[in-house]
């Protein structure tokens, strides 16, 4: 399903991100991207995902970014830690809480989530720079 009103889009982007106990395979990987996406209710509309592999001295790196229409979905690992990174960013509001609930469910184990919201002009923020300046 393809979005037609896009109007709300590009004006604030929700960045949230989840440190998960664990590794996945590539295959994996993509999988809980298309499932994560799927349950924030946004719209991949056939987009492919890009992969990036990259070793160093400590193992092997690996950054799969799956974009959807209202932004991207990233999951970050190195083969040595037994953690992964898993990071959306979306000009669509979610409930980026209630997804710790979903990769639960789905056993995964959370060991830290944040996340942040980055507005284009709200009336009643001051921006950065004018703090600066005051």
């Amino acid at each position: 399903m393809i979005m037609t009103n896009v109007d709300h889009l590009g004006n604030e982007m929700l960045i949230a991100g989840y440190m998960i106990e664990g590794q996945l395979t590539e295959a994996e990987a993509k999988l809980l991207q298309k499932n994560v996406i799927k349950e924030i209710r946004m719209n991949m509309a056939d987009l492919k995902p890009a992969v990036w592999t990259y070793p160093n001295s400590d193992g092997v790196g690996q950054t799969i970014i799956q974009p959807f229409i209202e932004s991207f979905c990233a999951i970050d690992s190195w083969t040595e830690q037994n953690h992964f990174y898993l990071i959306i960013c979306s000009c669509k509001p979610f409930h980026w809480l209630r997804l710790i609930r979903y990769l639960h469910a789905k056993g995964f184990h959370v060991l830290a989530a944040d996340s942040m919201r980055l507005f284009r002009h709200h009336p009643n923020r001051k921006r950065w720079w004018q703090f600066w300046r005051t």
